[in-house]
């Protein structure tokens, strides 16, 4: 009802005890952000799921956002905090601070059963609290995401992953996985004590990974790897990864754990990065690998 003067000094305000903007809650119909972009959002959300929209059952598509600063004490997320939406062509740029106790991630904290394509987060992440932070989403149930990508460094207090941190399966709804189709990280990834770190996924349960690849180094204070920190009954197709794995538990250039599933033409190459463009497509990973692998 304001003036935009009035709406962007809402979006932005911050200090010692201001709570900055209020998420938008229980949302439901189709909000096309017509390619803008929201820069400097600030909340403060003293009991509750943080992010530019709080739940959502709806339809978000064309919107990004830079330079988020963003506290909850639930899930938070740059986009969405809770989401079941549709979430297509949304991207996070800039310097981005999440912090809370639950997941944590530039696109959503949380996202469930629907899926999300065409997203990405370019820049610099700091991760404060526990809670697993993604470079896309922070936990995910149930879900396909596809030619999504995240270019960026990540220091995380708690487990940190490019795209998703960890993916749990919907207890008792048969026949749903999580699929990762054409995603990419390239960046350094630091996550914090206790949970894993990976390129693409930190913890992942069921489900198919197909035409994926990380580049960057990964520092985990647990288990940590190129594409999964861990994995169950998960099929890898076509997945590449370079940079160096470091880790204080178990260390691995696909995934660090494994229960069940196949790994299939799948590659890793470890040592000095070199000079690499800032976005690469599959092709052009193929074709690096193809030479310099001995």
């Amino acid at each position: 009802d304001g003036n935009i003067d009035d709406i962007r000094t809402e979006l932005t305000k911050q200090g010692e005890n201001c709570i900055g903007f209020t998420p938008i809650n229980r949302f439901s119909g189709t909000f096309d952000g017509q390619n803008n972009k929201i820069c400097n959002l600030y909340e403060n959300v003293p009991n509750g799921v943080a992010g530019l929209f709080g739940i959502c059952n709806g339809t978000i598509k064309n919107l990004g956002l830079k330079n988020v600063n963003i506290t909850g004490t639930s899930w938070a997320g740059g986009i969405v905090g809770n989401s079941y939406a549709n979430i297509t062509n949304c991207f996070v740029e800039g310097t981005n601070i999440l912090k809370g106790p639950s997941g944590k991630g530039l696109i959503a904290g949380i996202h469930r059963n629907v899926d999300i394509e065409n997203c990405y987060s370019i820049g610099k992440a700091i991760s404060l609290g526990t809670g697993g932070f993604g470079g896309i989403i922070g936990q995910a149930q149930d879900m396909k995401i596809k030619k999504c990508f995240n270019i960026m460094e990540i220091k995380a207090e708690g487990g940190a992953a490019g795209i998703i941190s960890i993916y749990q399966k919907n207890i008792g709804v048969e026949g749903l996985i999580l699929t990762i189709e054409e995603c990419y990280h390239i960046g350094d990834i630091t996550g914090g004590a206790n949970s894993e770190s990976a390129g693409i996924v930190g913890g992942y349960a069921g489900g198919i990974m197909k035409n994926c690849y990380s580049i960057g180094n990964i520092n985990g204070k647990a288990n940590a790897s190129g594409m999964s920190g861990y994995y169950s009954r998960v099929d890898y197709f076509n997945c590449y990864s370079v940079g160096e794995i470091i880790g204080t538990k178990n260390r691995g250039a696909v995934t660090a754990i494994c229960y069940g599933g196949h790994i299939l033409h799948c590659f890793a190459r470890r040592g000095d990065l070199g000079e690499l463009p800032e976005k690469l497509e599959l092709s052009h990973i193929k074709k690096y690998m193809a030479s310099t692998i001995s």
